[in-house]
Parts: structure tokens; C-alpha cells; sequence
């Protein structure tokens, strides 16, 4: 038996459950709710992350084919390049007369560039009569030039000038400053690139000079640099 005690604590039961039972199963749902929402917040989370994550992959992907196609654009550029300056750079031909102590005088097909020793090998080297030291075989060529090598003890007339257009260079590589190129005026002592262009340029507007003295009319040459480039020249 349980007594009045007993049923007492059975009656406060009931009047507690029937009090308080809608509260409680209101609070029950609110909270399955409340864990339901924070499950899916966190499945959502992870899915964006997922997402940001292969949005990430995508835009790095890009990026390395962007780079990829901006290397092999520099790679074929630099082809593309190397290519057009080594076609700039193959060597054109000149051709070069000349005669006097070699053994095979005659007119020879040398390549853009080339010294008066090739000219000489060309037509089989020099005789044994023929004056060494009145020639600067390092002297570069150019096309339509006539070279003579004299013999010991020849006489040379310094005037002797062009024909028909025909470059002379006389026996004792003194540049002629009438039908030298820039890079032959340059290898005169104190003539630079802006000083032979003007020799160039005066010739191409006035004419040859008619007199080595002449070329002191050139800007940039007074008395003191003809007087230290006479022996190097001649007409």
C-alpha cells in the first residue's frame, strides 16, 4: 500500500505533467529545431567550402594555361626573332678587281666584310717582287673595288682616282675618302661614325672631293685632325 504520502507524490506528478507536459514537448521540438539547423548549417558550410575549393582548383587550372600559353608565345617570339636576325645577318656578296704582283690577278667573288688578305689569297697570293709594307691587308673591302699591289721600287701617283665609278684603292691602303664606306672612314685615327657619315654625306650632296684638303670643309675636322689623318687618306 502506499499510503496517503504516496499518493500524494502520484497527484503532484499528474498535475506537474498535465502543467507543464506541453511546455515540455514544445521545448523538445524547439530543440530537435535548433540541432537539425546547426546540422544542415555545418552540411552547408562544408559544401561551400567544396565548392570555393574546386572554383579555386579551376582558377589556379586557368591560371597555369595562361601562363603556359604566355610561355610558349615568348618561346616562339624569340624563335621568330632569332630566325629574322640571323636572315638579316647572312653575308651578302661583293666583288673585287684586282692585279698587279699576284699570281692570279682577276676579278673575285668574296663574301660582305672580307680584307684585302682575302682578296689576296683569292688570287693565289702576292709574287715575290711585290711590296708587302705598302699593304694594310686588314683593310675591309667593298663592292666594285679595285685593288692594285705594286712591286719594290714602283712609283704611284696618289691622284690616281676612279674611272666610270669604279672604286681605286691605291697600293698604299690610304683610304680614299671619295668612294670609302663609313666602316672604312672609321678605321681612320680620330674619324668616328658621326664624322664619316658626314664625309658621306658631303660627297653624296657636293661630289667627290677634288683635293684631300677639301675635307676640312667636314664639320668636326679642322686643321689639326687633317694634319693627323693626311698619311691615312687619298683620293
Amino acid at each position: 500500500m502506499l499510503g496517503e504520502r504516496g499518493y500524494d507524490m502520484i497527484r503532484k506528478v499528474d498535475r506537474f505533467l498535465i502543467e507543464y507536459g506541453n511546455k515540455i514537448k514544445l521545448i523538445a521540438v524547439i530543440s530537435l529545431i535548433i540541432i537539425a539547423w546547426v546540422f544542415f548549417s555545418v552540411e552547408a558550410e562544408k559544401a561551400d567550402s567544396a565548392t570555393d575549393l574546386s572554383i579555386k582548383s579551376i582558377d589556379d587550372s586557368n591560371s597555369d594555361v595562361t601562363n603556359m600559353n604566355s610561355a610558349l608565345t615568348d618561346i616562339l617570339s624569340e624563335d621568330k626573332s632569332s630566325y629574322v636576325t640571323d636572315e638579316k645577318t647572312v653575308p651578302q656578296s661583293i666583288f673585287v678587281d684586282i692585279s698587279g704582283a699576284v699570281n692570279n690577278p682577276g676579278l673575285y667573288e668574296l663574301s660582305e666584310g672580307s680584307r684585302i688578305n682575302d682578296v689576296l689569297n683569292a688570287a693565289g697570293g702576292v709574287t715575290d717582287k711585290a711590296d708587302l709594307d705598302r699593304i694594310n691587308r686588314a683593310l675591309i673591302l667593298c663592292d666594285a673595288q679595285k685593288i692594285y699591289i705594286s712591286t719594290i721600287g714602283e712609283n704611284i701617283n696618289e691622284n690616281f682616282n676612279a674611272v666610270n665609278s669604279v672604286s681605286y684603292m691605291i697600293d698604299d691602303s690610304k683610304v680614299n675618302i671619295n668612294t670609302a664606306t663609313s666602316v672604312e672612314l672609321e678605321s681612320i685615327p680620330g674619324i668616328g661614325p658621326s664624322i664619316a657619315s658626314r664625309i658621306i654625306a658631303f660627297r653624296d650632296t657636293n661630289g667627290p672631293f677634288q683635293s684631300i684638303n677639301d675635307i676640312i670643309d667636314i664639320r668636326g675636322i679642322g686643321e689639326k685632325t687633317l694634319d693627323s689623318i693626311r698619311e691615312y687618306i687619298t683620293i
